[in-house]
């Protein structure tokens, strides 16, 4: 057997994810097939790797920060190679992705109607583990901070369905008493024509009528309810809900004219629990200005070697503006041009926040829709909660980068994760 500790090279991403490269002149391209069975092994055997993304001779293999960090797997790494060509099997054999189950019941006939679905109003969740394997974007909700409270406030799981609505213009009409939450964006919420509060709990009862004006501070709302949203699949009658252990189906399906939002009843008129949740509110040190000038966190990525101190420099020392060409898959910035010694870079996986430049050398930052695959040359990774604030502003909105270590990184992520997992 071939001594695969000497055949790969492992270097950090970004704060949750690594690269593995084939080292030069290992293997031939007729035997690399062995990464997409390494990928598979991987996300099938490994609790705390969520998804592995191959490219031609690479993996970007992204892990779950709360069960480990880069040093702790880089250093588990040979082992696990070694192990997975031990135990590998055909990728042709079947493939179930990691945690792919779901609980299905019989579609409910009650929840929110669907008046008018606004300009993009989506049902989210924290996005598709393992979707490597038919070649889709991991997707997820834009703003984790805003999505994650929603459902924090409401005691629900952690990645639990909302609905992710884009600047505003939803119309909703409840057929249910129940508990619900907003927070995001100021949409200029509405029950029943009268001002309604955000990052807030609010009791909704059955012929309620919810709306979402347009942006006053933001422009992205995650609306959450009591015990969830489910999640209709097409006709079929069923309502599929993720498990506890998974992140979840592909929520991200944009809301039309007379859908319904299934959810349960929560009888908050007579339930004194319930009550007792009705006004609870999240502090205002934890709520966002989106107004205020933005500074986006950035880990240095490896390749940032291939920029001279000077593009560093330009790049960190400048104002960015965003581009009105922007939207879920890349936020597009107009400045000054910046230049890579090396133009193209080897093709590999593209992680969220990655920010790379494009053809017209302005920097692009992916987001949860983007590309699989990539081979631009890349600066640095934004911090994750960062990317959120990123996903609040609208084009032509100025900001810059800081330099922010992997140490640091991972440390203030894993606070954050913590809390609401």
């Amino acid at each position: 057997m071939r001594d695969l500790k000497h055949a790969f090279s492992v270097q950090a991403a970004s704060a949750d994810s690594l690269i593995l490269k084939l080292c030069d002149g290992e293997f031939q391209c007729s035997e690399t097939g062995i990464l997409e069975d390494i990928a598979v092994w991987l996300e099938q055997n490994v609790a705390e790797i969520t998804e592995v993304i191959q490219a031609e001779r690479s993996l970007l293999i992204c892990f779950d920060l709360l069960q480990t960090c880069s040093a702790s797997l880089m250093q588990r790494l040979p082992e696990l190679l070694k192990q997975s060509v031990t135990e590998r099997k055909p990728v042709s054999e079947t493939f179930v992705p990691k945690d792919k189950k779901t609980q299905c019941t019989v579609g409910q006939e009650q929840g929110f109607h669907v008046i008018h679905p606004g300009l993009m109003s989506r049902f989210q969740n924290t996005g598709i583990t393992g979707a490597r394997s038919n070649g889709s974007s991991s997707g997820g909700a834009a703003d984790e901070h805003a999505y994650y409270w929603a459902n924090h406030l409401l005691q629900n799981r952690w990645n639990a369905g909302a609905v992710e609505v884009c600047f505003g213009g939803l119309k909703l009409q409840s057929q249910v008493d129940t508990l619900i939450a907003v927070t995001g964006a100021d949409l200029s919420l509405m029950i029943n024509d009268q001002p309604a509060p955000g990052w807030e709990i609010l009791p909704v009862r059955a012929g309620d009528r919810i709306e979402f004006g347009y942006p006053k501070n933001g422009t992205r709302a995650y609306l959450a309810v009591k015990g969830g949203f489910s999640v209709q699949a097409g006709s079929t009658g069923m309502v599929c809900e993720p498990s506890d252990n998974n992140a979840g189906i592909p929520l991200a399906k944009t809301l039309r004219f007379g859908d319904l939002l299934a959810c349960s009843e929560q009888e908050h008129r007579i339930d004194k629990a319930l009550q007792g949740l009705i006004g609870k509110r999240v502090s205002n040190s934890y709520i966002p200005d989106y107004g205020e000038p933005l500074v986006l966190r950035v880990i240095l990525a490896e390749q940032a070697g291939h920029f001279t101190p000077d593009q560093l420099d330009l790049f960190f020392n400048q104002c960015w503006e965003i581009r009105p060409d922007s939207d879920t898959s890349a936020t597009t910035l107009n400045g000054c041009q910046l230049k890579s010694l090396y133009p193209v870079a080897p093709l590999q996986g593209a992680e969220v926040g990655r920010i790379q430049l494009d053809d017209d050398c302005q920097p692009v930052i992916l987001m949860q829709d983007r590309q699989r695959l990539t081979d631009r040359p890349v600066i640095g990774y934004v911090y994750p909660p960062d990317l959120g604030l990123l996903a609040q502003r609208q084009p032509k909105t100025t900001l810059s980068f800081r330099v922010i270590s992997l140490y640091e990184a991972q440390l203030q992520l894993k606070r954050f994760y913590r809390y609401f997992k």
